[in-house]
């Protein structure tokens, strides 16, 4: 390493935003980059940014810039956009990173279930298609029941996904299907999650909550589901009459 390398790394390692002001011959030189990615401390994407286009399509300059920051897939060429392997490698310590990638990754299930297990944003990048696939958006709704506003329709009406969903986040039954905000199984869970919930439930069950108390209805379902599960030695499904009598 000459002098000048030297302190040109020694910028760089200050602040990778250093490195839109050397010349390109260093911004362009492949063994240089990659020492400048191993000795940065932080903010690496920003040398996939300034670096020259033609390093951006380079497998080993780009495989060393996203196993130090996902985020620098932005800045990679459309080839290694459509890179399942570099995908997965952004995604990793990014999941977010499945913003950047092409189109037919935003549809491929093995990688989009990645993404949306790891983080609940993953799901907006993602093909209208998976979002409503079961697996993929109940992969999502385990992690952060949020992830169920960006579901499809279809899927905002299973039963299966939006219970599942309220229990990570009580909020989710404001995103649910009007069917399932009367479901007392499924609202009891959100209930249960946070008293709050009521204020998303639907109308028919709040008219008959109403008639007892709304809190005392739900109080009544929660014990009626532990009864269950004492009684049968594992989890149930609430069994409720139609209107509850105390």
């Amino acid at each position: 390493m000459n002098e000048k390398e030297e302190k040109l790394l020694n910028q760089v390692m200050k602040s990778t935003y250093n490195l839109l002001y050397m010349p390109m011959e260093f911004r362009g030189n492949k063994d240089f980059i990659l020492k400048a990615l191993d000795i940065a401390t932080k903010d690496h994407s920003n040398i996939a940014c300034f670096m020259i286009d033609t390093l951006k399509d380079n497998d080993e300059v780009m495989t060393a810039a996203l196993k130090k920051s996902g985020y620098s897939l932005r800045y990679a060429s459309d080839r290694i956009k459509d890179n399942d392997q570099m995908v997965l490698l952004a995604i990793e310590n990014y999941p977010l990173a499945i913003d950047s990638a092409s189109w037919r990754i935003k549809s491929t299930k093995s990688i989009v279930l990645e993404a949306v297990s790891k983080d609940v944003d993953a799901i907006k990048h993602i093909s209208g298609k998976l979002r409503d696939d079961f697996d993929v958006v109940m992969a999502a709704v385990k992690f952060n029941g949020y992830a169920l506003k960006e579901a499809s329709d279809r899927l905002k009406n299973d039963k299966e996904i939006v219970t599942e969903a309220v229990k990570t986040y009580w909020s989710a039954l404001k995103y649910a299907s009007e069917m399932l905000k009367n479901d007392p199984e499924v609202v009891v869970e959100a209930y249960k999650f946070n008293k709050a919930a009521i204020q998303y439930i639907g109308s028919k069950l709040e008219d008959e909550a109403d008639e007892i108390g709304v809190d005392k209805y739900f109080e009544t379902l929660i014990f009626q589901q532990n009864l269950n599960k004492e009684l049968s030695g594992e989890s149930t499904n609430l069994i409720v009459n139609k209107k509850i009598k105390i």
